[in-house]
């Protein structure tokens, strides 16, 4: 695991444990799964269908009363129909799910505190691991630093090596060339005589 990936993490999880709310708050549904079952939605649209079927109603009296009286006697006994085949169905709906709507409101109050308390206790424990990986990291750092101090002396101590390695170098070529060049005007001597010989 590098460095890099550590803090990252770290910081992902000091950024979440920032945003988490403190104490009991109500649980949002909006992003998260429904809490719902099929039916349980299906009775909450046709109480909401029956509601809007009640507005019909309304409006639709309005319209008859303004109506010719023969076209209004027909036109209500066929929405008095739909009504009540409406009513009949939602009816049926109540009453099937009447039990379990009960036992779903005494279940959901007593779930609903049991997972706030559950994510509060998985909040904590990610805290507490981010605060372990915090002061690793801070070991990391002061371990790094101390390489890095350690780094640059040995540059230092290198460069100083160096400078006395080319100085020596530079006085033992200048020794040398010196004493080539005694060599080599001896060699040409030398060969001189040979010559002439």
């Amino acid at each position: 695991m590098s460095l890099e990936s550590i803090v990252d993490t770290a910081t992902q999880l000091l950024q979440i444990t920032l945003r988490a709310n403190i104490g009991f708050a109500e649980l949002s549904t909006a992003n998260d799964k429904s809490v719902f079952t099929a039916r349980e939605k299906n009775l909450i649209q046709l109480v909401n269908h029956f509601e809007w079927v009640k507005q019909q109603q309304c409006e639709y009296k309005y319209v008859i009363e303004k109506q010719k009286p023969e076209t209004k006697v027909r036109t209500e006994h066929a929405l008095v129909r739909k009504i009540d085949t409406l009513k009949n169905k939602l009816a049926k709906q109540v009453a099937a799910n009447f039990v379990k709507n009960k036992a779903f409101s005494d279940v959901t109050a007593d779930t609903s505190a049991i997972i706030l308390n559950e994510l509060v206790q998985e909040r904590d424990q990610y805290v507490s691991e981010f605060l372990l990986m915090n002061q690793e990291l801070v070991k990391i750092q002061s371990e790094l630093s101390k390489v890095q101090l350690t780094i640059i002396e040995r540059h230092r101590d290198n460069r100083e090596l160096m400078k006395e390695i080319n100085n020596a170098s530079d006085i033992s070529n200048t020794a040398s060339s010196s004493t080539n060049t005694e060599a080599n005007a001896l060699q040409k001597y030398v060969r001189s005589i040979w010559l002439c010989i």
